[in-house]
C-alpha cells in the first residue's frame, strides 16, 4: 500500500485473490502556462495558499481511505505491508471505525520488495 495503489489479497480456495485499488487521487498536475501560485519578497518566496493545499490534501486521503475501507470491510484480518507512513495512516483511520475494532492487524515496513518477496510476505500472514 502506498499513495498511488493498493492491492488486496484474500485467501481462495483456489489460492491468492489480488485485487488492485488505484487511488483516483493526483497530486496537483501543473497546467501548462500557469503561473506559480507564490510571491516574492527580497530574496524570499511565500505562498498564500498553504492552508488550502494541506485541507485539500487531507481531503483526498480521506477519500482514498473510504474507497478502501469499503473493499475490506468484510475481512476479519488486515495486513498494511508497505513504504512510508501511508500505510500507518490508513491504519490509524481504521481503528478509529467502531466496525474495525475487533479486527486483527499485521504491519510491516517495507522498501522495494520484489514481485516475489511481496507475494510470499502475503501467503505467510494468510497462512496459505
Amino acid at each position: 500500500m502506498d499513495q498511488k495503489k493498493a492491492r488486496l489479497f484474500e485467501k481462495t480456495r483456489s489460492g491468492l485473490k489480488e485485487e488492485v485499488i488505484v487511488s483516483p487521487l493526483e497530486k496537483r498536475v501543473r497546467i501548462e502556462g500557469e503561473k506559480a501560485d507564490r510571491t516574492r519578497f527580497g530574496s524570499s518566496y511565500f505562498s498564500n495558499n498553504e492552508d488550502r493545499k494541506n485541507n485539500k490534501e487531507e481531503t483526498n486521503t480521506l477519500k482514498y481511505f473510504k474507497l478502501l475501507e469499503s473493499h475490506i470491510k468484510q475481512q476479519d484480518a488486515i495486513g498494511l505491508i508497505g513504504p512510508g507512513m501511508h500505510r500507518v495512516k490508513f491504519y490509524n483511520y481504521l481503528v478509529e471505525k467502531n466496525a474495525f475494532k475487533n479486527k486483527r492487524y499485521i504491519m510491516e515496513s517495507t522498501n522495494k520488495l520484489t514481485e516475489n518477496q511481496l507475494l510470499s510476505k502475503v501467503k505467510n500472514l494468510l497462512g496459505s
